[in-house]
């Protein structure tokens, strides 16, 4: 078993609603980068867009097969979030690429936030994937004030949370405390990406980062484009697991019942 994750966190500026600028702009930084020999990319939500919501404008296959061809090309790993169109709708929908180029799963953002409800359909299920021998799992922007979601993907063995956003300025110290909450609550990695700039309703400070399985800070980037490398030890891991036996200690039945009379 492989004993770190190298993840490359890509915190861009994102051009409003031109996917081709956005997937080159990528690739200019990226391919900098490559020399810290990443595993993993992660990239914002909707990398290629912005948080639109005309999804009709920008739908559009050939950013997965960007996705899918710039993994071959990198030998790497790419995680991101884009507009997918499907037969009943749209959805943001985050895709796992393989270095081989294929798709390794998607998971399609379960919780909604604003206007969006009104312009795409929300998700309903987990993704769960081993990277470097680590179990993980990714979760979307608004769906990191949901703790049972995390929850529920730590029982199943999750060991790493990736969160991709747009999480805009205004709320930022929400930002900032609830990603080391959702780590030490579960002890579990948290490495989170954020954009920058402005779109035509908000504007974002970055603040992507990565929390220890003890809530401790690993990397916070500022408020500027930047991509940096972080390096997650299993040891790091292993040892605040071994050493506070919170998981161990939960009392499912109980907390069963009280779902059970509180009908949720």
């Amino acid at each position: 078993m492989k004993q770190a994750l190298r993840v490359l966190l890509a915190q861009t500026d994102i051009v409003w609603e031109n996917p081709r600028e956005n997937l080159d702009r990528i690739e200019r930084l990226v391919t900098i980068h490559l020399s810290t020999e990443p595993d993993l990319l992660i990239l914002p939500e909707m990398f290629s867009s912005g948080f639109t919501m005309r999804p009709e404008q920008v739908a559009d296959a050939d950013a997965v097969s960007w996705m899918q061809q710039r993994a071959f090309d990198w030998r790497i790993s790419i995680l991101g979030s884009l507009v997918e169109s499907t037969m009943s709708g749209y959805r943001n929908t985050v895709f796992l690429v393989a270095p081989s180029g294929a798709v390794r799963g998607t998971y399609s953002k379960v919780h909604l936030f604003g206007q969006e409800r009104e312009h795409y359909q929300a998700g309903e299920n987990l993704l769960i994937f081993e990277v470097s021998g680590f179990q993980a799992t990714v979760f979307i922007c608004y769906d990191l004030r949901f703790p049972e979601m995390f929850r529920a993907a730590c029982a199943r063995g999750v060991e790493v949370f990736f969160v991709v956003a747009n999480w805009p300025a205004v709320r930022q110290s929400h930002w900032k405390t609830l990603l080391p909450a959702r780590a030490l609550e579960n002890q579990s990695f948290v490495c989170a990406c954020n954009r920058v700039g402005k779109d035509p309703d908000n504007s974002y400070l970055g603040g992507s980062s990565v929390y220890l399985p003890d809530g401790r800070t690993l990397l916070e980037l500022g408020c500027e484009e930047e991509l940096q490398l972080a390096v997650l030890d299993r040891s790091e891991l292993e040892s605040f697991r071994s050493s506070l036996s919170v998981l161990a200690d939960r009392r499912q039945k109980v907390y069963r019942c009280w779902d059970s009379e509180l009908d949720v």
